[in-house]
């Protein structure tokens, strides 16, 4: 749909904007997506996998607002991008959070009760990688945080620098500055390969969780990566 003046390009195929009052599997995102691109829009209400009612709506822009043109398409493909971005960082996050539980309890265990040197040597050389990755995702969780990703002053905290970037562009109409889509650029690989890091470190999470079931010791990890 288009609206004169404004440009509306087509959203990525499968992209839906997430906002506080969707959930998946990890529970509520906790986090509002970009607005809407102003648009004609069909609503469709779904149930069981039929639509049972549809409506149509017109979404405009704000006329106080100056944000149009190329300004405005830059604007909505970076909100979206870091939108996404934290989507998916979340979710990482939300599994590394149930499993640093695990190895805080395996540590505990492990100074009470005597194991072969190479496996105690082994686990701590996990501990020590895993302490510098779960950093990156803000886990454990800071006391009265909403999201892992709070606590974004910290610059290892990559996903928490992804966070808070969306936050600051979405909180002003108007076209980033040179400073924010400089993060922008920073933030965006360094998020994307720290969750490579982290679907490499769950793997090494299992082995080591096998090892140590052989000799009694239970180090649950999390599904998916």
């Amino acid at each position: 749909a288009e609206i004169e003046g404004v440009p509306t390009p087509a959203p990525a195929p499968g992209y839906r904007s997430r906002d506080l009052c969707e959930t998946e599997e990890d529970g509520p995102s906790g986090d509002a997506g970009p607005f809407v691109t102003p648009g004609m829009y069909h609503v469709a209400l779904v149930v069981d996998g039929d639509v049972v009612d549809t409506e149509s709506m017109t979404i405009v822009m704000d006329s106080e607002v100056e944000l149009t043109g190329a300004e405005r398409l830059a604007y909505d493909n970076v909100a979206n991008d870091l939108h996404e971005l934290q989507r998916r960082g979340q979710h990482i996050a939300n599994i590394l959070g149930a499993l640093h539980d695990e190895v805080t309890a395996v540590v505990a265990q492990l100074e009470s009760e005597e194991v072969a040197v190479d496996l105690e040597g082994d686990f701590e050389s996990f501990q020590e990688a895993w302490d510098e990755l779960r950093v990156k995702f803000g886990v454990p969780r800071q006391q009265g945080g909403r999201r892992f990703g709070g606590g974004g002053a910290n610059p290892a905290n990559v996903f928490g620098q992804v966070s808070g970037l969306k936050d600051e562009i979405l909180s002003f109409w108007e076209a980033p500055s040179d400073a924010l889509i400089d993060r922008y650029y920073a933030a965006k690989p360094a998020l994307e390969y720290a969750m490579v890091e982290a679907g490499e470190m769950l793997e090494r999470a299992r082995a080591i969780a096998e090892r140590l079931d052989d000799v009694g010791i239970s180090m649950n990890v999390p599904e998916g990566h």
